[in-house]
């Protein structure tokens, strides 16, 4: 008690007390502000991650949306199918081969398939094209390898591996400024199938 009292009276030892009070209590203020910083800092991050994934989710979806029309999935028939014949004379195109495949033509008339030819701008625009958007967007970083694997690998496989388009992509590149047509989209597909092979080298070591 004498010592609090000479405190208070000693100028020297008040005003150092007074500073170390208030040094602690600022020290406390600085501990709490960085605690309610910290929380905020990681809900926002949480919410960030959380719209980039709803966001990538959204935008995955219209792709895939805009993709699945009627005409795309005649072509992914006829595709399948090794239905497409690649004519390069002339205006390229692609005739619908339909001799010597069993009820090939009842299979046609459930899809609405009546047409004899396919019209190569006709392929680039309902599948070629997209895909190729979709590889752009991959190299972009739009859209990540395993999103393309998971949503339009069969496609972009079926597309790039057919012998027909194989042709077709041969054949316009030779056209002046055409060296580099639908290069993302190959590039892609090469990815892609290193992507697919590892996959399935899991899960072979996994049985």
């Amino acid at each position: 008690m004498n010592w609090l009292c000479r405190s208070v009276s000693d100028p020297a030892i008040f005003w150092l007390m007074l500073t170390a009070v208030g040094t602690c209590v600022l020290a406390g203020m600085t501990v709490a502000l960085f605690i309610v910083a910290k929380k905020q800092l990681t809900n926002l991050a949480e919410t960030s991650a959380l719209e980039q994934r709803t966001n990538r989710a959204n935008f995955v979806y219209r792709i895939r949306r805009d993709f699945f029309t009627p005409q795309a999935r005649q072509l992914m028939f006829l595709i399948e199918e090794n239905l497409l014949k690649f004519h390069p004379e002339d205006v390229l195109h692609f005739s619908v081969e339909k001799s010597g495949i069993p009820n090939v033509e009842d299979r046609l008339a459930d899809l609405d398939i009546s047409y004899s030819t396919v019209s190569s701008g006709l392929l680039d625009d309902t599948l070629l094209g997209p895909l190729e958007d979709v590889a752009i967007f991959w190299k972009s970083d739009l859209l990540s390898l395993d999103d393309v694997y998971e949503e339009f690998d069969y496609y972009i496989h079926k597309c790039t591996e057919n012998t027909e388009i194989q042709r077709y992509l041969a054949t316009a590149a030779e056209e002046p400024n055409d060296a580099d047509v639908y290069e993302n989209l190959l590039i892609l597909a090469g990815e892609l199938k290193i992507y697919r092979e590892k996959k399935n080298a899991g899960k072979s070591g996994r049985n």
